[in-house]
C-alpha cells in the first residue's frame, strides 16, 4: 500500500506553513515530509513479505514437512 497522495500534499503544505512561521524549523519539516512516505512504504513492504513468509511456512507444515524454525541470526 503506497502512501496516499493526499498525505504527501498535507505534509508539503505543512512545510510551507512552517517556513512562514519559523524559518529555522523548515529543514526539519522538509525532512519529515520526505521521510514519512518512505518509511510508510518500507513498512508496508515489510508487512507484505512477513505475510508471505507466514503463508509459505504454513503451507510447508500442512504438507507434512519438518517444522521450519527461523532464528534471528539467519535474518541478518
Amino acid at each position: 500500500m503506497e502512501f496516499p497522495l493526499w498525505g504527501k500534499v498535507v505534509l508539503w503544505v505543512g512545510v510551507a506553513f512552517v517556513f512562514f512561521l519559523n524559518l529555522w524549523y523548515t529543514p526539519y519539516a522538509v525532512l519529515v515530509a520526505w521521510a514519512v512516505p518512505r518509511f510508510w512504504d518500507r513498512w508496508h513492504r515489510h508487512l507484505e513479505v512477513m505475510e508471505e513468509l507466514v503463508y509459505l511456512l504454513g503451507e510447508k507444515k500442512e504438507r507434512g514437512h519438518e517444522e521450519v524454525r527461523v532464528s534471528s541470526d539467519s535474518l541478518e
